[in-house]
Parts: C-alpha cells; sequence; structure tokens
C-alpha cells in the first residue's frame, strides 16, 4: 500500500505541468475509467522506484554498495564493501573447512588480494 501511495503522490507531482489532479480526473472521467488500467500499475511501479531510491540501502563506497557486518571478536557494526565482504566470508569459510591462516593468506596473496586488504578481513574474522 505504501508503494501505491508513494507511486500516486508521483504520478500527482509529475501531472502538474498538464493541470495536476485536474488532468487525472478529467482522463479517468473521460475514458469511463479504462486510464486506471494504466495509471494503477504505473503508481505501483513509481512508488518501487521512489521507496528504493529514498531507502538506506543505496548508500555507496569506493568498490561497491556498502553493507555492515558485524565483528564477532568485537561485536561492532564495521562498513564494508562488496569486495570486503566476499573477503572476509571466504576466510570464514576457509577456516571452517579446516585451512590455517597461513594457508588462507597465501592464497589470497597469489589470487591478488593486497596485504592490507587481508590484514583487515582477518581482524573482522
Amino acid at each position: 500500500m505504501k508503494r501505491f501511495l508513494l507511486g500516486v503522490v508521483a504520478i500527482l507531482i509529475l501531472s502538474l505541468p498538464f493541470g495536476g489532479p485536474a488532468f487525472i480526473a478529467m482522463s479517468i472521467i473521460c475514458t469511463g475509467g479504462i486510464t486506471l488500467v494504466g495509471y494503477v500499475p504505473l503508481a505501483y511501479f513509481l512508488g518501487f522506484i521512489a521507496e528504493k531510491l529514498m531507502s538506506g540501502k543505496n548508500k555507496k563506497e569506493a568498490g561497491g554498495m556498502a553493507e555492515s557486518v558485524e565483528n564477532i571478536n568485537n561485536n561492532k557494526a564495521v562498513l564494508l564493501t562488496n569486495n570486503q565482504i566476499a573477503l572476509v566470508n571466504y576466510i570464514r569459510e576457509a577456516r571452517a573447512s579446516g585451512m590455517g591462516d597461513g594457508q588462507i593468506s597465501g592464497v589470497l596473496k597469489d589470487n591478488g588480494w593486497s596485504d592490507e586488504d587481508i590484514k583487515k578481513a582477518f581482524s573482522l574474522c
């Protein structure tokens, strides 16, 4: 319902150059309500777009979308890029499969990860 209402507001704002609510009302009345077949899905779609734009999930940092990962050692939320999250997840999975930290570090270095990135990721695991 929230998406639909956001969409209705968006349609009203977009229709202001054409007379706003009067334009919408006349188009519905003159077509016997048939334009509602277009307005209702359009309102939902515009509401969906508006909701995504207004959500806090669109914060960006260099290297990708920012996400929060909890540091198990300190119980602090840390803002990381997707690449950093992938690195932390890889280290956790490798440890769970029985690999040692030295072995994991060697594999990561062989695959182009910097010492700084590896050190930061290990500190978060």
